[in-house]
């Protein structure tokens, strides 16, 4: 099994394997996710036009990324990234290019993001974190790491089997005190308007 996939062989499987996005998310439980770039997590499907043709890999896509805003594990997301996004509105999608929101559009964008915690459901995580340009996903048997360059050009996948990053990284996160504050709607809404304001 390759463990190590590039751009072109995403598209392959892409072309190859319509709808796997989706169905990868909806068949695979993830119980956390690690997110140290500011990525396309709560895109709108008229964020992806200007870079994903496909009206098909669009919703494709968007399903994926709901999966894991809606699923029951928790996001843990950089500081850094924030930040990044704050500053030039620009997000990645992987695979695909970048699209930038203007500072009008980015508090709505941000919202979005934390639209699925609640006081009684503490989702998503501010972490401290000096790693950049990496998102985990942690699942029961393997981890999934997509790691890109500053550049945006040499994107990679990484599977690894039986590995428990997640775990590893919460006990790091706990030990050394990265975390910054757990979100819910309320409390996300506040944050936003300490920092974009």
């Amino acid at each position: 099994m390759k463990l190590t996939y590039n751009r072109e062989d995403v598209e392959h499987i892409r072309s190859t394997h319509p709808g796997i996005l989706a169905s990868f998310a909806q068949e695979r439980q993830i119980e956390s996710s690690f997110i140290f770039s500011p990525i396309g997590l709560s895109a709108s499907e008229e964020n992806l036009i200007p870079v994903i043709s496909s009206a098909t890999e669009r919703k494709d896509l968007l399903s994926f990324f709901e999966e894991i805003l809606s699923g029951d594990g928790a996001i843990f997301f950089s500081d850094d990234a924030l930040k990044l996004f704050i500053d030039t509105g620009r997000v990645h999608v992987p695979f695909y290019g970048a699209f930038e929101l203007p500072p009008s559009g980015r508090t709505a964008y941000l919202r979005r993001m934390v639209q699925h915690s609640s006081a009684e459901k503490a989702k998503f995580h501010l972490i401290y974190s000096n790693l950049s340009r990496m998102v985990i996903l942690c699942m029961p048997n393997f981890s999934l790491v997509y790691t890109v360059d500053h550049s945006l050009e040499n994107e990679k996948i990484h599977l690894l089997p039986g590995a428990d990053i997640g775990k590893t990284l919460k006990k790091q996160i706990e030990k050394n005190s990265l975390e910054v504050a757990v979100f819910n709607q309320e409390l996300w809404d506040k944050y936003l308007q300490e920092k974009i304001s």
